[in-house]
């Protein structure tokens, strides 16, 4: 279960025959609903923002898509959504993932093709503060 503060949220419809969990970065499709973001294709990399709680498939739930709102989440949903352990770092920047769906990496794309994109930073081991940045492909 995530919190923010702020406003900036919205809700989303999940279509897409998978939850996606708290913390996930989705794009919006042409439907207008959600998708798991990834940075391996133009397509997906333009992040609309993070999944707030879990979604599950043919429902609807909040996406936070406010620049500078902070999401928090668990330590343990960090983990699942960064590849981390304890959370996030304080002032480390995370990247959409281009290896993996709705996942993000403190590590930033490097291989021509891939989208950089930056989502946010860690304030805390629980807290990110969302940047949101367009996707620029390497």
């Amino acid at each position: 279960w995530a919190t923010n503060s702020g406003s900036g949220s919205k809700s989303m419809a999940n279509n897409t025959g998978v939850t996606i969990i708290a913390g996930s970065p989705v794009y919006v499709t042409s439907a207008g609903e959600i998708a798991p973001a990834q940075a391996n294709a133009s397509a997906t990399a333009t992040v609309f923002g993070l999944a707030l709680a879990d979604i599950a498939d043919s429902t609807s739930g909040l996406v936070q898509f406010n620049e500078g709102t902070i999401v928090t989440l668990t330590t343990g949903e960090w983990d699942t959504i960064c590849g981390t352990t304890g959370g996030l770092d304080e002032g480390v920047d995370y990247f959409l993932s281009a290896a993996t769906a709705a996942r993000l990496t403190a590590t930033a794309p490097s291989t021509a093709t891939q989208e950089w994109v930056l989502v946010g930073r860690g304030i805390s081991t629980t807290e990110m503060k969302l940047v949101l940045d367009d996707p620029i492909t390497l």
